[in-house]
């Protein structure tokens, strides 16, 4: 019943009625399944983690739920994320998203954060989120004009992305291409109006 109420659209009935059949038999894994997609579409992040961790209590190699939960803890946990993610490649070397989420999670923690990201750009070349997080990475490196080769890929496939062309413009803006800086950072101020981090690269620009 709650998985039909779900897919009729109705989450949140559909999680109360999938928590009464959980309560009666707690090794349903498609009901926990279930309640942690719902979870999701609701942005319930808290309730979403303690429910693939019980998936995972089931069923220690699934790896939608590793994946997910890797995901969640790349912000706030990075060093368990990157077990999560290091668990899913093992399962699956072809994922892009695993390795460029460890990825991320390595360069959180200061460690072999490239090494992935090459990866999943050679995974996922059509895709401008791996070609932006290297770049990024590169960037904080102070690797302006390796960044600045990445971000220009992103670009290329994602022309009206708010962070690749704010991301861009800053890469520009430190290589000491103002012009360039100006045209990526005007067109991120079209996209979006409210961002802080844009508004102190166009000071920059204006101090140059």
């Amino acid at each position: 019943l709650g998985i039909a109420q779900m897919t009729a659209g109705d989450t949140n009935s559909g999680i109360a009625s999938i928590t009464k059949a959980l309560q009666l038999n707690a090794t349903m894994q498609p009901a926990w399944e279930a309640r942690a997609r719902g979870h999701r579409e609701l942005g319930h992040t808290t309730e979403e983690l303690l429910d693939l961790n019980e998936l995972l209590e089931l069923d220690s190699s699934h790896v939608d739920a590793l994946l997910r939960r890797g995901i969640l803890l790349s912000e706030t946990d990075p060093a368990a994320a990157t077990g999560d993610l290091s668990k899913v490649i093992s399962l699956h070397r072809d994922n892009a998203t695993a390795w460029m989420y460890r990825g991320l999670c390595y360069s959180r923690l200061g460690d072999r954060a490239l090494a992935d990201l090459n990866l999943a750009c050679r995974l996922r070349p059509d895709d401008s989120r791996p070609w932006l997080e290297r770049g990024r990475c590169l960037q904080a490196q102070r690797r302006s004009n390796d960044a600045i080769s990445d971000l220009s890929k992103a670009a290329e496939i994602a022309p009206n992305d708010f962070a690749v062309r704010l991301e861009l413009g800053q890469a520009y803006l430190d290589s000491g291409n103002v012009e360039a800086a100006r045209s990526n950072l005007m067109l991120a101020e079209r996209l979006s109006q409210r961002d802080a981090g844009l508004r102190l690269a166009m000071a920059r620009i204006d101090i140059a």
